[in-house]
């Protein structure tokens, strides 16, 4: 019988089990990174400001007053 060993991944927030079949998320904070189930994921991502998630998705953030500045 050919039985593959199969490594067991668990959430790097929780610690919870995450299933061969189940998505999980890198997640980089500083120079550490994790893996992550789905609910740890959507939690650290909510708790980033408007602006950390503007700039994941290159949107750039700026004000009309800074817009109105003569360039340098």
């Amino acid at each position: 019988m050919n039985s593959k060993r199969r490594k067991n991944y668990r959430c790097g927030e929780c610690g919870a089990l995450i299933e061969p079949w189940q998505e999980m998320y890198s997640w980089t904070e500083g120079k550490c990174s994790e893996f992550v189930c789905s609910d740890c994921f959507d939690a650290l991502f909510d708790e980033l400001t408007r602006p950390e998630r503007a700039r994941l998705i290159g949107s750039e953030v700026t004000t009309p007053e800074e817009l109105s500045l003569p360039p340098s």
